[in-house]
């Protein structure tokens, strides 16, 4: 497995991000959220507790706030050089420890997430995913190839690609 090339150090260069979103279809930006705010979600936003609401209603309200935090909404509006618009779906994906017919199998998002092909996908690990843990794996180039065929899958999202 090829590790993912970082592209931090150009996260505030628009026009870069997007050549580069082209060229291989991912960018990896390891930081881009802060740290802190992962921890609420895995947290299951403890830290809001003074306003009232319901555990499982702060841990929710954490989870989806994640797709309108500034910083990936401000890297996206950058690579596109106009306004985004979060998608109402956001997909979790949990992955059971030690029963590998469970795990997320080679797929695209298209299949779940619907509408348009021209949908970017910002995959945001929860806990820390090393490479010997089956951290996320992309198929380099795999963009320009369209929806491939799918099928039934054990694992979460419930498709993989043939």
């Amino acid at each position: 497995m090829r590790a993912l090339e970082s592209s931090a150090a150009t996260v505030m260069e628009g026009p870069v991000l997007a050549a580069r979103m082209a060229a291989d279809g991912y960018l990896y930006l390891p930081g881009l959220l802060p740290p802190r705010v992962v921890a609420d979600v895995q947290g299951g936003g403890r830290h809001r507790a003074g306003r009232g609401l319901a555990p499982s209603r702060r841990a929710a309200e954490t989870y989806h706030g994640l797709k309108h935090h500034p910083a990936l909404l401000g890297f996206f509006e950058r690579m596109l050089g106009a306004s985004v618009f979060p998608h109402p779906r956001v997909l979790m994906r949990n992955i059971f420890p030690a029963q590998p017919e469970y795990t997320t199998k080679a797929h695209q998002d298209y299949p779940n997430v619907q509408g348009t092909t021209e949908v970017y996908t910002a995959w945001i690990p929860l806990i820390d995913c090393p490479p010997e843990r089956g951290g996320l794996q992309v198929a380099r180039g795999s963009h320009r190839l369209g929806v491939l065929d799918f099928g039934i899958g054990n694992g979460a999202g419930g498709i993989e690609n043939y």
